[in-house]
């Protein structure tokens, strides 16, 4: 069989193939939901409680493996769980971690023939040279290093028949949730279905994941701390995206970055710098920094710096300005505390509770958010598992809170789980809550003077601005006593 054979398959194949995954997966639902039903028949409170948990490592492990063999969508899918956390089982968020960095990948052949298809021409005869073992994986793709021109480059292909097969993946998925929801109806996944429908064709599309990356590399042009590939557009198409080499350890490798000996609070400072700029300033938000998409090097030139590599730009998500600021006043009203404004806010952005909204975005409870102070000290493992246990409790809640938010909260609110997640690894070296504090506080006081330019309102807003950065200082330095007396990271 020739590599444009492997590329041309016909219809028929796609859809017996389609029709396979789909039993696999009509067999391993009903496997699990057997296994619920039949497990924890008769059984009540704590012997319940103990059952279930293994219940839920056993069909976890399962669904991994069926994921693992479907691939693609698949694969995409068990990502997007993994960043639920405060929503699913600890055993299924844990179960899918693998899917993050350590995708499946498939034989060079097929590879070659998606490469010979976009291009006219095999791997061999564009490049120098071209290693036939991916150095990396991901749910639509996976990455080759080649030598182009005398230069190191990284070759992300597509895996072929996506395009062809996505479609009937994802009704696949939407069959398998409508099932969960049925069988067990606090489970609700209808939303999450719906925004891997619309950004699916997106992202399979790797011209606009390339402008994508440009368009990012224009913003951060004035930051040496944070860069991304460059583009080679003349090895660029819908299915292959060829960027320069850039070499770096996963951003939550924290062996590797003690051998490095580059430090957690650095990177983890640069980290939020880069997703408050994303978020709050520019409103061009990068919607997929799982530690896989993000690399750390140490800075060329200053060793003792690190450098982020932002990678994978193919889902990010345009905030509207108005919703950009209302953003940025909400995160003002978290750290002010002020009820009221976090009401008409929510209100604004279809929560139906503001205090399960804020909850769900600084991963705390409303009671823990009150105090303020608790801003300033560490989590106990107590208290992250009061959380967990408390979200388990209100799942109907939260579930029907992301049904009814706009879209663009949906995909923020995975970007501040997989940041939380990163600052976790690496040991809570910042407060998320307010290390993005300052520049919400420069943007909406430029904002304002935009708005009303008199003498009166720059006054106001020096005051207003005055009081909020003292707040922030002094919970900075409760973080700093914190840090000092018990020898703990800050958050």
């Amino acid at each position: 069989m020739t590599a444009a054979a492997i590329v041309t398959i016909p219809p028929l194949y796609h859809a017996a193939h389609g029709s396979a995954r789909f039993c696999c997966c009509f067999l391993v639902g009903s496997w699990i939901a057997a296994d619920y039903k039949w497990s924890l028949w008769g059984l009540e409170d704590e012997e319940r409680a103990q059952k279930i948990k293994l219940v839920h490592e056993r069909s976890a492990n399962l669904l991994l493996k069926l994921f693992r063999f479907n691939k693609g969508i698949f694969i995409k899918f068990g990502q997007h769980l993994c960043a639920l956390e405060y929503i699913l089982p600890w055993e299924y968020t844990q179960a899918m971690i693998p899917l993050q960095a350590r995708a499946p990948t498939l034989p060079f052949k097929e590879i070659e023939a998606v490469i010979e298809q976009e291009f006219g021409s095999k791997p061999d005869e564009i490049f120098t040279d071209f290693e036939r073992v991916p150095i990396a994986a991901a749910s639509l793709a996976q990455v080759h290093v080649a030598t182009f021109r005398g230069k190191k480059v990284a070759v992300k292909v597509q895996f072929p028949a996506l395009q062809e097969t996505c479609a009937g993946d994802v009704w696949t998925i939407s069959t398998l949730v409508k099932a969960v929801a049925w069988l067990f109806p606090e489970f609700q996944f209808k939303w999450l279905v719906d925004e891997i429908n619309a950004n699916l064709p997106l992202e399979l599309d790797f011209v606009h994941e390339a402008k994508n990356a440009e368009r990012m590399a224009g913003l951060l042009a004035d930051n040496p701390d944070i860069i991304t590939p460059p583009v080679i557009w003349s090895l660029t198409s819908s299915r292959v995206h060829t960027m320069e080499f850039m070499d770096g350890v996963f951003v939550n490798d924290v062996d590797a970055l003690k051998r490095m000996g580059l430090s957690h609070h650095d990177i983890m400072n640069k980290m939020m710098t880069l997703f408050g700029d994303m978020i709050f300033k520019h409103g061009f938000v990068h919607c997929d920094p799982h530690p896989g998409n993000v690399l750390v090097r140490k800075m060329p030139g200053n060793e003792r710096r690190a450098q982020i590599i932002l990678l994978d730009h193919g889902l990010y998500k345009e905030l509207p300005n108005d919703f950009r600021l209302d953003y940025c006043r909400l995160w003002r009203a978290i750290v002010d505390m002020d009820e009221p404004e976090l009401e008409r806010l929510a209100n604004k952005l279809n929560a139906p509770s503001h205090r399960m909204f804020v909850s769900m975005l600084t991963a705390r409870t409303w009671d823990q958010m009150s105090k303020g102070a608790d801003m300033s000290k560490s989590m106990t493992k107590e208290e992250r598992q009061k959380i967990i246990d408390t979200a388990q409790q209100r799942i109907g809640e939260i579930i029907a809170t992301l049904g009814a938010v706009q879209s663009e909260i949906l995909l923020l609110l995975k970007t501040n789980d997989l940041i939380r997640s990163i600052n976790r690894d690496l040991g809570h070296p910042v407060n998320t809550i307010t290390s993005s504090s300052f520049i919400v506080n420069d943007i909406l006081q430029q904002q304002s003077l935009l708005d009303d330019p008199s003498l009166v309102n720059h006054m106001r807003v020096w005051y207003r601005s005055f009081t909020f950065k003292t707040r922030v200082w002094a919970i900075s330095i409760a973080m700093w006593l914190h840090s000092w007396w018990t020898g703990e990271y800050y958050f």
